[in-house]
Order: structure tokens, then sequence, then C-alpha cells
């Protein structure tokens, strides 16, 4: 089992704080329960204690059939929720507790689904298990970056560290956090070592993946289809997003604290109960007893906008509601969504191209081209689309991308249907971050093979801004189908120019990008002399300041 070697790290209560310790940590302790969502790996970590300590993991079903337990004086109880579930939850519970008491075993530990763990009444029905002592609850957190590369290379993976990037680059970090939604991604998106050709299509195929069982024992319990549950969790997550609430409530009580505006109410949806018992009981979301909440925030935005990208389409079940109104809804008087609704209304834009409107989409795209690029997916819209998302940018502000963080994903904009605007905005004269945002696009996104030329001419451009030159360099360096042949000729252009800063800082980012086995020594000779000639020229008083030239090249080495 792919995290079977992880010392979890978990949350416990003390004292009313939430500690982080390690699950090994809780040896000395009688009395365990772990709990985690679906695909959370509890069971694994279970397994992970037993092989440690020298016992055996058995079910509670299994036990309750009469396997025994507890032959080396601790008990490894999996899957509560699954031998309780049906009618008599509460007397199942009993019998296991009374079964427990009856045996010679001195120690136990009980895995449970977080959402089935009733906490108060399961306790005291455990207490005659456990002689009245204090019982631990547990809560499994989600995988660090460090536990997440383990898995992956326990997966196969021949480079974990790049494929986290990847995942990352893509937005696609939430699914990195549960082990089973990091095996799915590895294996139903990213099958045969290819990526998605697009982040709507990780999103998509991700999602769908999270809303199936994958649980054995389960597989063959009554419950709706993927696509209601997908439908059922677009809508609670748009209903949490657009409202601004925390969380979800499942409960007809009243929620805790006075704060009642933090919650929605499940019920309040109208939502087939069946179905929204079942989309709650997905990796897809995360909580325990009454409050819920998403997997992840990109999760829910990517699935809001789906709910209303196909409300505003209108189906066979729901009239259709009008794009003014529902813009309205996440918008606000500029007509652009307010920070913490940028990703719902980003993916409301890839979504509406989705489902067949693409005017709509363009409309979006109009008013918030930036929003779309940074929070949704550009790769998502046809030609018309992609060229309006390049021409909005920076409409408002030329200097856009300084309110972008890492997480932009501008390869999408990429295409050989884009070559033609691509040229143009390169060759404009006036600068702005658009100009960025191509060589970007070009370097994140898949290989555009007509633009070689045209940056092959900006690279060996001295009247070129610098910084323009070198990105063209790593584009060239980077994509080009016969890299060696594409860095070799470039040194050899580059050569035959006058020696100045530029041309050193050129050299040695084409450098820096090869492989070792690539570089030859007299290349690095020369450039290393040419530095040298440089720097006495400029301590003669000559104007060639060579201050950062090879910054790249020695990163590299």
């Amino acid at each position: 089992m792919e995290n079977a070697h992880l010392d979890r790290r978990v949350a416990i209560q003390v004292q009313g704080e939430n500690v982080v310790q390690l699950l090994s940590q809780l040896r000395g302790e009688p009395y365990v329960v772990l709990l985690g969502e679906p695909g959370a790996g509890k069971s694994t970590a279970l397994e992970y204690e037993a092989i440690a300590e020298g016992g055996e993991i058995a079910t509670c079903r299994e036990v309750m059939n009469g396997s025994p337990i507890g032959e080396s004086g601790t008990a490894y109880l999996d899957a509560l929720d699954e031998y309780r579930s049906g009618d008599g939850g509460k007397d199942k519970l009993m019998r296991l507790a009374n079964a427990i008491s009856k045996s010679n075993i001195r120690r136990w530990r009980l895995t449970c689904r977080a959402e089935d763990w009733r906490t108060t009444a399961d306790i005291n029905a455990m207490r005659r298990a456990a002689n009245n002592e204090t019982i631990i609850v547990a809560h499994l957190l989600p995988l660090s970056d460090e536990e997440t590369q383990l898995v992956l290379a326990s997966l196969g993976e021949p480079d974990p560290e790049r494929f986290v990037g990847e995942a990352r680059n893509r937005g696609a970090g939430a699914f990195l956090e549960n082990p089973l939604s990091l095996r799915l991604l590895h294996s139903v998106v990213v099958s045969n070592g290819v990526w998605p050709t697009s982040r709507f299509d990780l999103f998509e195929k991700a999602t769908r993946a999270l809303a199936h069982e994958y649980d054995p024992e389960r597989e063959t319990d009554p419950r709706p289809g993927a696509d209601e549950i997908l439908s059922a969790a677009a809508a609670m997550s748009f209903y949490l997003l657009a409202s601004g609430a925390k969380v979800l409530w499942r409960s007809n009580a009243l929620p805790p604290g006075s704060t009642e505006n933090e919650y929605i109410a499940t019920h309040s949806l109208g939502l087939e109960p069946r179905v929204l018992e079942a989309a709650l009981d997905t990796p897809l979301f995360r909580g325990e007893r009454n409050t819920f909440a998403p997997l992840h925030r990109t999760v829910a935005e990517f699935l809001a906008g789906r709910f209303l990208a196909r409300r505003v389409v209108g189906t066979r079940e729901a009239p259709v509601f009008p794009l003014r109104r529902a813009t309205a809804l996440i918008t606000g008087s500029d007509q652009k969504a307010p920070s913490e609704l940028r990703g719902l209304y980003a993916w409301f834009a890839a979504h509406l191209q989705s489902e067949g409107d693409r005017v709509g989409a363009r409309r979006l795209i109009q008013h918030d081209a930036a929003t779309v690029l940074a929070y949704g997916d550009a790769a998502a819209f046809d030609t018309a689309g992609r060229r309006e998302v390049l021409y909005n940018l920076d409409r408002d502000d030329p200097y856009f991308l300084s309110s972008q963080d890492d997480a932009t994903v501008v390869g999408g904009l990429a295409g050989d249907d884009l070559v033609d605007d691509f040229k143009a905005i390169l060759d404009a004269e006036v600068r702005s971050h658009l100009q960025v945002t191509v060589l970007q696009a070009l370097a994140d996104g898949p290989p555009v093979e007509r633009m070689s030329e045209k940056l092959r001419e900006i690279v060996l451009d001295a009247a070129r801004p610098l910084w323009m030159r070198e990105r063209a360099a790593e584009v060239l360096a980077a994509k080009a189908s016969d890299r060696v042949g594409m860095q070799r000729g470039l040194l050899d252009d580059l050569a035959a120019m006058k020696v100045d800063r530029g041309q050193l800082a050129i050299r040695a980012r084409v450098l820096a990008s090869r492989s070792t086995p690539d570089v030859e020594f007299s290349d690095l000779h020369a450039l290393l002399e040419d530095f040298d000639s440089l720097s006495a020229k400029a301590r003669d008083g000559e104007d060639n300041d060579d201050t950062g030239s090879l910054v790249s090249l020695s990163i590299a080495i």
C-alpha cells in the first residue's frame, strides 16, 4: 500500500487546543481512535503501527465474525464505519465494545471515517472497552510535501519533486494532500506519463474520479452515480462560496455559537438527501458529524463554476438563468470578481466555454481577463477566447503581472493559432507585461514551432531589451525538438557577435540550459576568457558593466 511506510502526522485535542504530532508518539496511550476523510490513509496508517509493534490488523467486521483479536496484546481494528453501516449502528458498536472488554487485550487502536464518528455517543459506548480510561481521538492530517513525494516514489514516480512542482504549477495542489486523490492524480490523470492537455481537463478527470467509491467493501452498496454526486457537490460548493460561509451544516439543529452566517444548512439547498449524503461521503469533502468543507478551495471553485455555468446554459431540470444575473452574483460594481470569488469567476468562464456558450465566456473574459488567466485555464477556450484573454490582459493595467503569484498558469495561451498575435505583441514598441506573458506562455505551454524563427531573431537583436533576449533564448533552448542542435546553433551565432554584457549573459544562459554531457569545455573556456577581457576593459574605464552576466551559469553549476 502506497503510504504504509509513513509515520503520519495527526492532530489531537489537549486542553481544548489542537496539538500536532506523529502517530507513533501515541504508542504510550492505551486507547486510540484514528479518524480521517475517505482516502486519507487510515488503514495504511494503522498497518504502519501494527507492523512497528509486531501486531496484526483486522477489520471490525472480521473480529465480530469470529476472527481472533489482540493476540499480541494490542488490537488493531480497522473500518468501524464499514462494520456498523446500515441499521443498528449503535448496537453494533456496543457489541464490539463488549467483545473487546471480554478479551485479554490491554490496548487497542480503532479507525473510522471522520464523518461516521459520533464524538460523545461513540466515546461513551467505547468506555467499557477502555476500562473507563481516557480515549485519545486523533485526526489524520493532510500529507506534507515530503510525505507526498514519498508516496509518489512508492507509486513508481521517477521524479516526485518534479511531479509535485508540475501539479502546483497547474493549480492541482489540492490533489496532493490526500493519498487517494494523489494516487488518482498519478494513475488516472497522468496515465502513461502524459499530463492532460489542460488544467481544466485535469480538474474534470480528478473530480470525477473522486466521486466514485474506491472502498472494496462498499463497491456494491446502493449509491447514486458519479454524475449525480458531482452535481450535488457542485451545488454545495457554489452556495458555500457565493454566500461567504465557511462550512456546510448537515443538522436540523442550530449551528453552534451565534455566527449562523458562517454555516450553510445543507437541507435548505433542495438536494435529494441520499445524493447529498453520498456526496459528503466522498474525498470531495472533509468533515465529521455535521460540519463539512470542500477538499480544497480550488476544487470547490471548479465545481461551483460548473454549477453556475449549467444554470446559465439551462438543463432539463432547471430553466435558463440569465448570464447578467449570474455574473452579478459573483462580481462587484466594476463587473469584476472580488478577491475571494476570483477562482469561481474564472472557472465559470471556462465551464461556459465547455457547455457551448462561447459568447458568454468571451463576455466574462472581456470584463476580467487577468482573473480568467490567473485562476482558471486559458487552454479551455477556443482561439477567439484565448485571443480575448491576450488582448484584454493589460487593458486596465500594463503591469498586471505584478499582482499575480506563482500559481498563474499562462502556458494555456500557447498555440500555433495565436502565432501572428504573439509576433505582433513582441514587436510592439510599447513595453508591457503582455510581452512577458507571451514569452512565459511559450515557455510553460506546448512547443510552438512556428515561433522559433522570431525567437531566434529576438535573441540575436542587440537593440532588443536584454530581458527579452534572455527569455527568448531560454524558450528556444528548452522547446526545440533538437535541443542540442538548437543550442549549438545559438552559441555559434552569438560567438560571431560583439562581446558585450548582453552577449555574455545570453551565452551563459544557453550553456546553463544544457545537460552536463552536452557542455563542451571549449565553450566554457571561451566564455570565461571573454568575460575576463570585458572585465579588464571595465577596469580601464570603458563602459562595460558585466555585473551579473554569469549568474545563470553559476547557479546551474
